[in-house]
């Protein structure tokens, strides 16, 4: 069936099943692509094993994976290109979906769609996954370059509000629409740097070269424009070096070296070598030290004074730590982990116990923001995985279990959002938004604006934080274990299964971990929590309930052997103590059991976090839940 016809099936399909957007026109132009047809594609099944079984109700980030499959998926205008509604708001009654000038955002989707579908299996919307990625294609020309669509998209000159980006004007409807009838079909052509991680992805999943090639042609001549200084380089005027937030870009050398991870293609490598060099040294955007510089020019002076944009920053360590997974060169690597360590500390008013860092740096700021708080998980699983500091998995405990957490929209805080936005004044919904299904269709995405206790701080979501933070839940999942040679090493103990064992964490109801081996495992290594010192005599493991004698290798402990269908057990001392901290600008106290936050005050008034009293109860509660083991095993 030709590309088109098949399109125009999956759109009819989208609105025949899908909710229709209220109080918005469609203006959706079939000509804003450079290419009438995509090239042919098919999206390969999920196979794997599925099964029930119980384990113990803590936290699950293969659950996590389900809902943000959900949220991937569903907040599209399905009748609009499959537009991405970047903004939705329960400030106000009833709560909306927004379009705005960052629709450009949905490129984030499409790599942890595939990821988030290995952990959990879930085949729901693979139509609409299909239809987006088509649309896509036919927005790359025959150089490889992107075109993004302009024509039809009269939001584009607005925030989700109305008001221009970096004005303080208003537009209206009316000018907006005006404004719009003269832009072309398309933008200039150039990289999408997170559509070249979805299609590394697809290639991974299937073989299709043309996936290598779209992105090979992408990063070759879009890089062509770079300006070359020997040791560095950067896009812009030759004339004037840039600095600050416009050019604080850090997907565009995630991007190469993901692929020079795959192809061993140096001009990638080089061009993300220079480029780095450049945000480093030259672009003013970090001190030599690795402590961030404000963000002069660009936001308000202000927010510029304090530090800047975190997640801006974090984004560019995230590309240096690429770097040297990719080649092994230590000289990003220590830059990196010298700006993080800074970065998880007071002194950029971070809370490395709950895991909260502030949209902008401050002491005051109100707010966090899911793009850091998905970047810092990320960054202490790359150092931590990469042996660099043993710490580090308790840094990513600590913030999965807490903040990183409570920042996906569950279906119970989706309820309590609902409730809230039926309590506000009521506004007519404009052009550029829909009132239709939203609650429910935002379920699995990230917070945009979370306070330290309060999910919505204000607004709710801005979808740049959903593509980070369904990316980190992958990050976390696959790096729960490392299975090799037989040897099994548990570094993260949350619930997980795998060909090889299957895990059911107790905590934090207990300190425990068990471990059923569905293979013969010549060694079993179980990381111990940060609380539990290495040699501690509390510790005790037992293999089918009967002891195991164990010995020590750093915070590891090692039962040696366990053969298939042996449950192994790991049990230690878990109890609760009191932290204060000072986070945006307020004392807040949590009360931790293990790593875990299980109370905190002051309490949120709108979305309260961190409503975990069932977790103080000392015998843990049970549940049924459906597993799957995917056949496909990729390394992200």
């Amino acid at each position: 069936m030709h590309t088109c016809l098949r399109l125009s099936l999956i759109l009819l399909i989208c609105l025949l099943t899908d909710p229709q957007p209220q109080a918005e026109s469609i203006f959706w132009i079939d000509d804003a692509y450079v290419r009438a047809e995509a090239p042919p594609f098919e999206i390969p099944p999920y196979e794997g094993e599925r099964y029930d079984v119980l384990t113990p109700d803590t936290l699950d980030l293969a659950e996590m994976a389900e809902w943000a499959v959900n949220g991937l998926t569903r907040v599209h205008h399905f009748s609009n290109g499959i537009e991405l509604y970047f903004v939705t708001n329960w400030f106000h009654n009833p709560p909306a979906m927004y379009h705005d000038f960052s629709a450009g955002c949905k490129s984030k989707f499409m790599g942890p769609l595939v990821l988030n579908r290995i952990i959990s299996g879930n085949r729901r919307n693979l139509d609409i996954e299909q239809a987006m990625i088509e649309l896509y294609l036919r927005g790359i020309d025959d150089d490889g370059l992107y075109h993004q669509p302009l024509r039809g998209r009269p939001w584009r000159r607005h925030g989700w509000d109305m008001y221009t980006w970096g004005e303080g004007d208003k537009l209206t409807m009316e000018q907006a629409l005006k404004d719009s009838a003269r832009d072309p079909p398309h933008g200039g052509g150039g990289i999408n740097s997170r559509l070249i991680e979805g299609m590394l992805l697809y290639h991974l999943r299937d073989g299709n070269p043309m996936w290598l090639e779209t992105a090979r042609k992408m990063i070759h001549n879009g890089t062509k424009a770079m300006v070359d200084k020997g040791d560095w380089g950067y896009f812009g005027s030759p004339e004037i070096v840039p600095t600050g937030f416009s050019v604080a870009d850090g997907w565009m050398p995630q991007a190469l070296m993901q692929y020079y991870r795959r192809t061993g293609d140096e001009h990638a490598r080089e061009i993300a070598r220079k480029h780095l060099n450049f945000l480093k040294d030259h672009a003013e955007y970090f001190d030599a030290e690795g402590r961030f510089i404000g963000d002069t020019g660009f936001f308000p002076v202000e927010r510029a004074k304090r530090g800047g944009h975190f997640h801006a920053h974090t984004n560019i360590l995230l590309a240096m730590l690429e770097y040297w997974r990719a080649t092994g060169d230590t000289h990003f690597m220590d830059f990196a982990r010298k700006s993080f360590d800074w970065a998880k500390s007071e002194k950029a008013y971070s809370s490395a116990t709950m895991g909260f860092f502030p949209e902008f740096i401050g002491p005051d700021h109100p707010n966090s923001e899911g793009c850091p708080v998905a970047d810092m998980v990320a960054l202490a699983l790359m150092l931590a995985e990469g042996g660099v500091g043993d710490e580090y998995w308790d840094d990513a405990d600590r913030w999965l279990r807490n903040y990183f957490t409570e920042n996906q929209l569950t279906p119970t805080r989706a309820a309590d959002l609902e409730r809230f936005a039926r309590t506000q004044p009521a506004i007519e919904v404009p052009y550029n938004a829909t009132a239709e299904d939203v609650t429910e269709r935002n379920i699995g995405t990230f917070a945009g604006w979370p306070g330290p206790n309060e999910w919505a701080q204000k607004i709710g979501i801005q979808h740049c934080c959903t593509g980070n933070g369904t990316r980190a839940i992958y990050y976390a999942w696959e790096n729960i274990i490392h299975f090799s040679d037989g040897e099994m090493r548990i570094n993260l103990l949350l619930n997980r299964a795998s060909p090889q064992v299957d895990i059911h964490s107790f905590i934090p109801y207990e300190g425990r971990v068990d471990v059923k081996a569905k293979v013969d495992l010549r060694r079993l290594l179980v990381r111990v929590p940060e609380w539990i010192p290495v040699g501690s005599n509390e510790i005790r493991c037992a293999v089918d309930a009967a002891p195991r004698e164990f010995s020590w290798e750093n915070r590891y402990v090692d039962l040696g052997a366990v053969n298939q269908g042996q449950r192994a057990s790991v049990t230690f001392p878990i109890g609760e103590r009191a932290v204060t901290e000072r986070i945006a600008g307020a004392d807040y106290t949590m009360l931790l059991k293990g790593n875990t936050i299980v109370a905190i005050d002051p309490p949120g008034r709108n979305s309260p976090l961190f409503r975990r009293e069932h977790y103080r109860k000392n015998k843990a509660r049970w549940r049924e839940v459906s597993r799957f083991v995917s056949d496909e095993d990729i390394r992200w």
